[in-house]
């Protein structure tokens, strides 16, 4: 799932520029200005100045896909939900399309149940059964 907010990715390219400017600038800047030449080491810094939002990118990727999954896995309302917009996807893209007579009955059995609603009573009678017992 794609997420529209930014910010996250921001912060987290922050926290990067923050660190390459630690290393760079405090920590081995010695180290590395007697092992490479002085315009070796500023093209170095530019480059990973550079490189530094495409890994914040990387990094916010997966952050996306470790939440999802952790949603996934802990989380029944929103597996729920996911399946329900996937639900809606596939629908609006079996339109008007020539699809074979076991996906048109899938298709047909998707329309046919809403999931959130399913889920919703499910779980409502789960309660009020636990809710029986504990009488």
């Amino acid at each position: 799932m794609e997420s529209k907010n930014d910010a996250p990715r921001i912060i987290i390219q922050l926290v990067l520029g923050a660190v390459v400017y630690y290393i760079f600038t405090f920590k081995y800047k010695d180290e590395l200005i007697s092992s490479l030449s002085l315009q070796v080491y500023y093209q170095a810094l530019v480059i990973i100045v550079i490189l530094n939002g495409y890994v914040a990118k990387v990094i916010e990727s997966l952050r996306i896909k470790l939440i999802h999954f952790i949603m996934m896995v802990t989380s029944n309302k929103y597996k729920v939900k996911y399946y329900h917009l996937q639900k809606n996807m596939i629908i609006e893209k079996s339109q008007n399309k020539r699809l074979s007579e076991q996906a048109k009955k899938i298709i047909d059995d998707f329309s046919e149940t809403d999931l959130e609603v399913e889920s919703e009573i499910i779980s409502l009678n789960k309660q009020i059964n636990k809710l029986k017992k504990d009488i």
